[in-house]
């Protein structure tokens, strides 16, 4: 018996689950290990954060392959969208060849010369890899392209698109170590508090804490947390975010909107 596109999608979103928890261990392993980075002073005093390791290469090999699961996902779920057919159309022939999730990571053009389409791109923009489509799977699938702006799915779909090309036709995705500094202070008056810097490359300097005007520190503990982050800028600012939390993040979304969108519209053309 044939699995449904919607049940192959919940599968791979659990597979994804398991990479997640590989990719976790893997960075568990990387920030314990004393031998990650060391902090050296320069000629001039400065300190400088050295990395001595870089993220694990099965780290970029699973990050591709949980991307993969999210592509194909998006694929599963539109082939069963089109092959239940809601409008009751001749279905093109071959169609299955050209059905796929369209990510979209600029608004499309038309005409001649080409001027991009005004948002909302029309039903018809999509008829050819999804022919047949409910006027409300049009309206979410529209609503979630990557070329939209603002806060929503679609961010986490640029995410999705952005990486895919890059291991599918490029290389493996470059992941680079780098660390937070925290410092955790008593004031003189008695309050605690804990400033935290982040983002610090190999060869950064270490900032300094910053005493807070007439209330000076009377105890300070420094502390380094070491993390990865993806190489280039994907989205909005993803190279700066950890990656296992960037792929938890893409990974809720699917469960809590794309999901049960996709089941919703499915039980109800």
């Amino acid at each position: 018996m044939m699995v449904s596109g919607l049940e192959s999608a919940k599968h791979k979103l659990a597979r994804i689950a398991i990479h997640l928890d590989e990719i976790n261990a893997l960075i568990r392993e990387l920030v314990q290990n004393r031998n990650t980075y060391e902090v050296v002073k320069d000629t001039d005093g400065k300190e400088k954060l050295h990395f001595l390791v870089g993220a694990p290469r099965d780290i970029q090999v699973i990050v591709g392959e949980v991307i993969y699961q999210f592509k194909s996902a998006l694929d599963h779920l539109v082939f069963q969208l089109v092959q239940s057919n809601p409008t009751n159309i001749p279905l093109p022939k071959d169609w299955e060849r050209d059905c796929q999730f369209p990510l979209c990571l600029e608004v499309p053009k038309h005409g001649n010369p080409a001027i991009p389409y005004t948002l909302p791109v029309p039903y018809e923009f999509f008829e050819k890899k999804l022919p047949g489509i409910s006027k409300a799977a049009y309206a979410f699938i529209e609503g979630i392209q990557p070329y939209r702006s603002g806060p929503g799915t679609h961010n986490i779909l640029r995410i999705i698109g952005k990486l895919a090309n890059i291991d599918k036709h490029r290389h493996l995705h470059v992941l680079l170590p780098r660390a937070s500094v925290h410092y955790d202070v008593v004031y003189s008056d008695g309050i605690r508090g804990t400033t935290t810097m982040g983002g610090l490359e190999h060869g950064a300097e270490v900032p300094i804490f910053e005493e807070i005007g007439d209330n000076p520190t009377v105890k300070m503990n420094r502390s380094f947390t070491a993390y990865i982050t993806f190489d280039e800028t994907i989205g909005e600012g993803p190279d700066t975010v950890e990656t296992e939390n960037l792929l938890q993040v893409c990974l809720e979304q699917f469960e809590l909107v794309i999901i049960p969108t996709f089941e919703q519209i499915l039980h109800n053309p």
